[in-house]
């Protein structure tokens, strides 16, 4: 899997963009901009809205834009951002030049409370799913804005975020390669926002409190496999010592597998250890040399 990291951090690295010059190639306008948002100088900001000046800047090396509104999540500044919003701005709530949506980045990374009830207040939705993946599609992260406010460990993001309709059952999936029966060199990853919290009590007890699930209670997020040979052990880790037998698949059993654990060569078989569920709700570890996929991925 860190493998699989590493080239997602290369891919947020990679179209992450640095704005730093003006639809107009006008630096000087981006500058004018940043230094009202800094002071928070609101009439200065008014002003400039109504002029002709541009109100979206371009990276360098990207056609990816930051527009005026965004530029003030990022900088913090709460009074700008209601000021841009009642001018008729609206939040980027798309960018199709790398299918990934920027401002809930920014707000969650901000941190600012009353920037985020602010994104809510004005129907900006608790449930986007942003998503991130390579241009030949064999590496890819789907996340929710719930998702980064607890990566952040940002407890009134959270509060601010279920209080409004965010679900407390996001799943962050992450992937490299496709996974067939021809292809055993894949990774995939599901986890629930209650199962980023197992550590953090406060987190922990507020998601409970709106009956969230753990990935185990969650197969429709499995991709759907089927026992090839059985009766095949079901583990508690992924390893054959020191791992208890949980339970047994027969085979033709359907099961849905929701992450990936090492490769390994057991008996002088291949393959990667699945972690599953089955119909039954049972869950555990699983050798993939005698699973097969169902549909083709």
């Amino acid at each position: 899997m860190k493998k699989h990291y590493f080239l997602i951090l290369i891919l947020f690295a990679t179209i992450t963009p640095t704005y730093t010059q003006g639809k107009l190639k006008d630096e000087a306008a981006l500058q004018t901009v940043k230094q009202h948002l800094l002071a928070d100088n609101i009439d200065a900001l008014s002003d400039y809205l109504k002029s002709d000046k541009p109100k979206r800047f371009q990276s360098k090396n990207t056609k990816t834009t930051l527009s005026i509104l965004t530029l003030a999540i990022q900088l913090g500044s709460p009074k700008a951002v209601k000021k841009i919003l009642k001018a008729g701005y609206e939040f980027d709530k798309s960018k199709k030049e790398n299918n990934i949506d920027y401002d809930w980045y920014h707000i969650i990374e901000r941190g600012d409370a009353e920037i985020t009830q602010t994104a809510l207040a004005n129907r900006y939705n608790p449930n986007q799913r942003l998503s991130l993946r390579s241009e030949d599609g064999q590496t890819g992260k789907i996340t929710y804005p719930i998702i980064l406010a607890i990566q952040k460990k940002d407890m009134m993001s959270i509060f601010l975020l279920l209080k409004n309709g965010a679900s407390p059952n996001a799943v962050e999936s992450s992937y490299f390669g496709r996974p067939s029966n021809k292809n055993r060199n894949y990774r995939f990853n599901n986890s629930t926002a209650y199962d980023l919290v197992q550590d953090w009590k406060e987190a922990k007890d507020l998601l409970r409190s709106y009956e969230a699930k753990k990935i185990g209670e969650m197969k429709q997020f499995g991709i759907p496999l089927e026992v090839k040979e059985g009766p095949v052990r079901v583990r508690k880790y992924p390893k054959t010592e020191e791992s208890p037998t949980l339970g047994f698949l027969k085979k033709g059993s359907i099961v849905y597998a929701l992450k990936t654990g090492k490769k390994e060569t057991i008996d002088g078989k291949k393959g990667v250890w699945l972690y599953l569920v089955d119909r039954n709700g049972m869950t555990g570890w699983c050798f993939d040399y005698y699973l097969k996929f169902i549909n083709k991925y």
